[in-house]
């Protein structure tokens, strides 16, 4: 979802968005560059986690900042540490 400063081209004026914009970009040249041979015993499975990464991909356009992403994707839910209650990350 790109907002209306992307869509004129605005990049002095902070939008949460652009950092989504360059996360799609990272894990674009992940999938694209990275092998991912198999190895046996490692958690998740180098093909699983090609996937994940391409479905991350594939969901990102729906978020309008990175902490939004990191805070309800299934990804970092599933995998997330639980962390304290009394952890603000919205400062971050």
């Amino acid at each position: 979802m790109l907002t209306d400063s992307i869509r004129s081209n605005n990049w002095a004026a902070f939008s949460g968005v652009t950092n989504v914009l360059w996360i799609r970009y990272l894990i674009d040249k992940l999938i694209k560059l990275k092998s991912f041979p198999s190895k046996k015993g490692v958690s998740p499975s180098p093909g699983k986690l090609k996937r994940m990464l391409m479905a991350l991909y594939d969901r990102s356009s729906r978020y309008h900042s990175a902490i939004e992403m990191v805070l309800t994707d299934e990804l970092f839910t599933e995998y997330s540490c639980h962390c304290g209650s009394d952890t603000d990350l919205s400062t971050n």
